[in-house]
């Protein structure tokens, strides 16, 4: 066993993004897009959340002075896919592909030419409700996936598989478990572990009453910190509180992956 493990997994998770990095590819529908047209990128080759740490995204950036990202985008849990921009302004574009365990690293880009009347780069982030900020290290999602999507998110928690995510200090989020709700008053982690669970409507809130997750609380939400779609705070020491507090370190994200976590 190593003296130092930490050090051994900066080391791991430094050379899975290495070596995975050169596969991964971008490309624009089109090269250039008149004004209001809805804008696609195809990604290919990206590695899985659970294998690169956490969320893989997109962001759109102006490359005008000064360059500033006015949309993200969470990609979808699968290796290759296809993302929608809305309502993007006229002017000169870059798409970046990141990872939420390594912002600071491009993973793959592209470029895109917007044609039409252009319209001054916005100073304090973008006004369009399909836009948000770029992720920071201290607020690693403040937008849901609802940027790529056009149909609304459901307002409860959905039936189906969620990947489990936790803040990991300078490693960013780092993947747990996965579990399923199964119906309203079952769930499962991982293949065969079940446990019971209840939910209130109302408050958004899950109680964990028997099984692995026992004595866990639950928050459902889709915007707000760490927010990548339907997403469930879970606190192993019972009622979510703040989520914007930042000693809940303790808190985990589960993430909604309608194809399954894979």
């Amino acid at each position: 066993m190593p003296r130092h493990p930490r050090a051994a997994l900066i080391f791991i998770v430094v050379a899975i993004l290495s070596s995975c990095g050169s596969a991964q590819k971008l490309a624009a529908g089109q090269a250039s897009y008149r004004s209001g047209e809805v804008m696609t990128v195809r990604f290919t080759g990206v590695p899985l959340d659970h294998v690169v740490g956490g969320p893989r995204y997109l962001e759109l950036v102006n490359t005008g002075a000064p360059r500033t990202v006015i949309q993200t985008a969470y990609l979808q849990s699968d290796p290759e896919g296809l993302i929608q921009f809305r309502g993007v302004p006229a002017g000169q574009y870059e798409v970046h592909l990141r990872y939420m365990s390594a912002m600071n690293v491009v993973q793959a880009r592209t470029t895109i030419s917007i044609q039409g009347t252009a319209v001054q780069t916005p100073q304090a982030g973008p006004s369009s409700a399909r836009t948000s900020p770029a992720p920071s290290a201290a607020s690693p999602a403040r937008q849901s996936a609802a940027a790529s999507r056009s149909t609304p998110l459901p307002v409860n928690p959905p039936m189906g598989e969620y990947a489990v995510y936790q803040w990991n200090g300078p490693g960013g989020l780092a993947y747990q478990y996965r579990f399923s709700l199964v119906d309203a008053k079952r769930y499962r982690v991982r293949d065969n572990e079940w446990g019971e669970y209840t939910y209130s409507a109302s408050s958004k809130r899950l109680t964990f009453v028997s099984g692995p997750l026992r004595g866990f609380g639950g928050l459902y939400y889709t915007t707000g910190r760490n927010a990548d779609g339907p997403t469930i705070a879970l606190n192993p020491r019972g009622t979510v509180t703040d989520l914007e507090e930042r000693a809940n370190g303790t808190y985990q994200f589960a993430f909604f992956r309608p194809g399954g976590v894979k």
